[in-house]
């Protein structure tokens, strides 16, 4: 199975906890609610914690979803910091756009492409 079906799968079945607490541990809550289209960095702490079970915006859950399987497939041959450089840095697939920029605008297959193209060595 490829890495990105298997990120895909794994992002898919990741409760929201799981997802919010992952995204915290290698972004940090203010970026990941930023990226996603939160106000209130701690909605971020708050799903990590299980404190809240569902996403109340149907946008701001796509882009964690988005933003959960960028991340966990990069998990599958990056650091953590070398993820995070990789998400909020300028990426020339993207045209010197963020990854992170490209998932909050909603252009989710932009992000898995600027992530693929590092982890494949194309920049």
């Amino acid at each position: 199975m490829s890495q990105a079906i298997e990120a895909h799968r794994k992002a898919v079945n990741a409760s929201l906890q799981e997802m919010a607490s992952n995204l915290i541990d290698v972004l940090g809550r203010v970026v990941v609610a930023g990226i996603v289209g939160v106000r209130n960095p701690k909605t971020v702490s708050r799903w990590a914690n299980g404190d809240v079970e569902s996403v109340r915006d149907r946008y701001s859950e796509e882009r964690l979803l988005a933003l959960h399987q960028i991340v966990t497939l990069m998990q599958e041959q990056e650091a953590n910091a070398t993820i995070r450089a990789v998400v909020i840095g300028m990426s020339p697939v993207l045209n010197d756009s963020s990854p992170a920029t490209a998932v909050r605008d909603g252009n989710f297959k932009g992000a898995m492409d600027a992530a693929k193209n590092f982890m494949a060595g194309g920049y």
